[in-house]
């Protein structure tokens, strides 16, 4: 049961707000210093947890989500040996799976790997000697994207195979 707190703002709210804040921090200390405090990323997993502990209406879709967001971050990281990706961005995916909950986590990791790489390419031809950039800002932006605009890309996907 949701308990409302303060002028119609329930404690899932709360919780729910306080992931994105911590997300987006993380965000923006995985792009200065491409190194992210793990207080603030399992913080981050922590409050989401509780948030969904909270609303209690699919534990399916979030598991599902959990794993749908966590599983192409875990194999790059394996098959790399943490080269390519670290399990910083492996606590971000969770974070983001979490809190969108199934299918929404397909299009935020999708959404994030676009953007990543689009933006890679681009950082690449204006910056040849660059070895590194942060992912960790691309699940959040694959999140905010599958956030505002998941459901409509869903369904406009849905009409054109269906």
């Amino acid at each position: 049961m949701d308990i409302q707190l303060i002028a119609n703002f329930s404690l899932s709210e709360l919780f729910f707000t306080l992931s994105v804040v911590l997300l987006l921090i993380a965000s923006v200390l995985d792009t200065k210093d491409q190194e992210v405090d793990w207080r603030i990323l399992l913080g981050g997993v922590l409050s989401a947890v509780v948030y969904v502990l909270i609303i209690k209406n699919n534990y399916l879709s979030v598991l599902y989500g959990l794993f749908s967001a966590i599983i192409v971050p875990l194999v790059i990281i394996i098959a790399s040996k943490e080269r390519w990706m670290g399990l910083g961005d492996l606590l971000f995916a969770a974070m983001v799976g979490l809190l969108c909950g199934f299918p929404l986590s397909v299009v935020a990791v999708f959404s994030a790997f676009l953007a990543g790489s689009i933006f890679g390419i681009i950082y690449l031809c204006f910056n040849p000697r660059a070895k590194e950039l942060a992912f960790g800002p691309f699940l959040t932006l694959g999140f905010l994207i599958a956030w505002v605009f998941g459901r409509t890309m869903i369904d406009f996907l849905s009409n054109i195979i269906a």
